[in-house]
C-alpha cells in the first residue's frame, strides 16, 4: 500500500513514537512535514509556492468580502451584524480571513499531494475540514489535542485578572491626576526591541511610535493596551515589568483596561451588551440554519464561536467571577 503522512502541526510525545514505528516497518512509507523541526525518522520538507499561496490570499478575501455583503432579505451580513453603528464584522471579517487563509493553505497542499498515494494521513491543527471543504476520500485527519493542560490555563486567567487589577487601580491614580491634553495616540502594538534615542540602548516599545512617544510633551496622552492572551489556544500570560511601567514618563499613559472595565462596571452598558448579544446570537442562529452546507457555514460557524464561548464562560463561572472579567475575557477566548 502506497501511504504517507503529512506534518503541519506539532507533535505530542507519543505521535511522535508513533510515526517512528510505522517509519521503521513501512518501506514504501513517505513522511513530509511544512517545517524544518528535527524528527526521529525520514522527513521531506514540503514548501508551497508563493505564486498559489498568494492567489489563496486574494481569492479567500473576496470570498470574505462577498458573504459579508450578500444580502439576506433587506440586509447584508455587515448591516446586521452593526451595533449603534460599530461594525462589528469589521473586526471579524478579518480574524475569520486569517484562520481561513492558512487552512486553505493545508487544503490546496492537501489536494495537490493526495493523489499520489493511496492513503494520505494529515497532521493538522484544524478540527472542522469536513465543514471547510471536501478533501479527497483517501485523506485522513489527524487532529491535534490542547497544547496545554487545564492547570497552565488556569494559572495564566489568575494572572491576567491580577493584570486586569493592577491596570485599573492605575487607571484610577492616572485620572486623578490628569491635565489639560491636546493630542490622544492609541498604543495597542505588541513590544519589539527598539533603539531609545536619548540613551541609544535598545528598549521594549512600539516599533511604529516609540519615536514619536520620545518627542511628545505634556499635551499628549497615550491609551496602552496589552494584547489579551488567546485562553483558548493555550497561549500563557505573565506579568512583566513593562505592561505596568510608564516607559515614557514625560507622557500621561492611560491604561485601556481601566477605561473597558469601566464600561463594564455601568449597568446602562451591561444592560446594551447582553441585548446585543442575544440578538446577534439569534441573528447568526437563523442564518446557519438557513445557509447551504460548506464555506458559508464555516463562516458563520467562526462567528458563532465566539457568542458561544462567552455564554459558556457565563455559565459556568456566574458566582465565581465579577462582571468585569466577563467583559475582558470575550476578546481573549475567541
Amino acid at each position: 500500500m502506497n501511504r504517507a503522512i503529512l506534518i503541519n502541526r506539532n507533535l505530542s510525545g507519543s505521535e511522535i513514537l508513533n510515526i517512528r514505528r510505522l517509519a521503521d516497518s513501512e518501506e514504501n512509507l513517505r513522511i513530509f512535514s511544512t517545517s524544518s523541526i528535527a524528527y526521529p525518522f525520514p522527513v521531506e520538507v514540503v514548501l508551497q509556492d508563493g505564486a498559489e499561496k498568494r492567489d489563496i490570499n486574494y481569492s479567500e478575501m473576496e470570498r470574505l468580502l462577498a458573504f459579508g455583503d450578500a444580502k439576506t432579505g433587506d440586509a447584508s451580513l455587515a448591516e446586521m451584524l452593526s451595533v449603534s453603528g460599530m461594525s462589528l464584522w469589521h473586526y471579524h471579517k478579518f480574524r475569520i480571513y486569517f484562520i481561513m487563509r492558512n487552512q486553505a493553505y493545508e487544503e490546496a497542499l492537501i489536494r495537490d499531494m493526495a493523489p499520489a498515494y493511496n492513503e494520505i494521513h494529515l497532521y493538522t491543527s484544524f478540527s472542522d475540514f469536513q465543514l471547510f471543504g471536501n478533501l479527497p476520500d483517501n485523506v485522513v485527519i489527524v487532529k491535534g489535542t490542547s497544547p496545554k493542560g487545564r492547570r497552565n490555563r488556569f494559572v495564566s486567567f489568575i494572572h491576567y485578572l491580577t493584570y486586569l487589577l493592577l491596570r485599573f487601580f492605575i487607571g484610577i491614580v492616572t485620572v486623578l491626576k490628569a491635565g489639560e491634553c491636546r493630542h490622544l495616540l492609541i498604543d495597542r502594538s505588541a513590544r519589539q526591541p527598539c533603539l531609545d534615542p536619548d540613551t541609544m540602548k535598545l528598549k521594549q516599545d512600539n516599533y511604529n511610535l516609540a519615536y514619536v512617544f520620545a518627542k511628545a510633551g505634556k499635551d499628549f496622552a497615550i491609551i496602552d493596551e496589552t494584547e489579551p492572551p488567546k485562553f483558548s489556544q493555550g497561549q500563557q500570560f505573565r506579568i512583566e515589568r513593562w505592561m505596568i511601567q510608564n516607559s515614557h514618563p514625560r507622557v500621561r499613559r492611560i491604561p485601556g483596561e481601566f477605561i473597558l472595565i469601566r464600561g463594564a462596571l455601568s449597568p446602562s452598558v451591561w444592560k446594551a451588551y447582553r441585548q446585543n448579544e442575544t440578538l446577534m446570537y439569534s441573528r447568526l442562529l437563523q442564518l446557519v440554519k438557513e445557509a447551504e452546507p460548506g464555506r458559508n457555514v464555516w463562516i458563520l460557524q467562526k462567528l458563532l464561536s465566539g457568542v458561544m464561548t462567552i455564554k459558556q464562560l457565563q455559565a459556568s463561572t456566574r458566582t465565581a467571577l465579577p462582571l468585569s472579567a466577563f467583559w475582558m475575557l470575550h476578546v481573549s477566548m475567541v
